[in-house]
């Protein structure tokens, strides 16, 4: 996403929103780090009731993820509640994360396979590059910052926030919790790849919805929409693939796995690599999303509304909108 340009009034307007949510967000990092989860539910549960849109596009997505079971309204209402306030929850635990040392940060860890990260953080040792695959799933704020308290030398894939003034301060919350934020732009790919030829790794999110250039896969049945790009880093840079997540667990405790996958077949055929790279990943994402459903944040936008016809019109007339 590029850099946006605004108006006069519009970044008067986009600063006067900073100027009432950062206060917020602090205000309640006064709080204790286990009681977050609640509050921003209790905030989500208002904005839901509020967004009839929101709820809609949630039943739509929960319906190509699971067609056979009917979904009531309490189940709806703690869903909706519970991803209208994961931005919030996410912004606030990261300020809270920020003032921890280790010793407090690691009370609210709870680590699967702890001989993964181990491998992982020996092939950094060897020079060897790594590309870590996660996905918008418990707090992966937290998951980087736990990848440097490890020790691994590690540049994080980040989307740009619409508010640019909000942007500058997440970004600035990043550095100080030890992530290392690079752009998902092309302006910013020779550093990606130069980190990973250095032997360095590369955290990328990969689960959110693409529209450029994107290579279509199968995701929970239907066709689906995802970024090329991963794939084709992947076969350029030769790169260890790892993949990872984490959970909330309750109290404020997160749960984070990470695990090595098999190896796939390559052939000459870059453009079915690519299919099958991508495939390979959303197998592992369909495993994370069905443990629990509320856990998954990209699970409140429309994820499979983009298809080949819409996109071939949006190709036409790029003003309109793909979606």
């Amino acid at each position: 996403m590029a850099k946006r340009q605004f108006s006069i009034f519009r970044n008067i307007s986009m600063a006067l929103e900073a100027g009432f949510i950062l206060p917020f967000v602090y205000l309640l990092s006064l709080f204790p780090f286990e009681k977050l989860f609640g509050i921003s539910k209790s905030i989500g549960f208002f904005l839901f009731k509020i967004s009839p849109q929101k709820k809609q596009e949630i039943l739509e997505n929960l319906k190509v993820i699971n067609p056979q079971k009917p979904w009531s309204n309490k189940e709806l209402d703690w869903i909706g509640s519970v991803l209208m306030g994961y931005p919030l929850r996410i912004f606030v635990e990261t300020i809270k994360l920020g003032r921890m040392g280790f010793q407090d940060r690691i009370s609210y860890m709870r680590i699967v396979h702890p001989q993964v990260f181990a491998y992982g953080y020996r092939l950094q040792q060897e020079k060897i590059p790594v590309i870590f695959i996660t996905l918008h799933a418990g707090n992966w704020e937290f998951y980087g910052q736990l990848m440097n308290d490890l020790g691994f030398r590690m540049a994080s894939v980040v989307e740009r926030q619409f508010n640019p003034f909000l942007d500058k301060h997440f970004q600035y919350l990043r550095r100080k919790i030890g992530i290392i934020p690079v752009y998902n732009e092309i302006s910013q790919l020779k550093p990606i790849i130069q980190y990973l030829k250095s032997g360095d790794s590369v955290a990328l999110v990969a689960d959110q919805n693409h529209w450029f250039d994107p290579v279509f896969i199968d995701f929970f049945g239907h066709e689906a929409a995802a970024p090329k790009g991963i794939a084709n880093l992947i076969l350029r840079t030769q790169a260890q693939l790892m993949y990872g997540a984490s959970f909330y667990c309750g109290q404020g405790k997160y749960l984070f796995e990470s695990f090595v996958p098999g190896c796939f077949e390559l052939s000459d055929n870059k453009e079915q690599n690519v299919i099958d790279i991508m495939t390979f990943v959303y197998r592992y994402f369909e495993s994370v999303i069905l443990k629990d459903l509320s856990n998954w944040y990209s699970l409140g936008f429309s994820r499979w509304n983009l298809t080949r016809e819409s996109l071939a019109e949006w190709k036409k007339n790029p003003d309109s909108d793909p979606w």
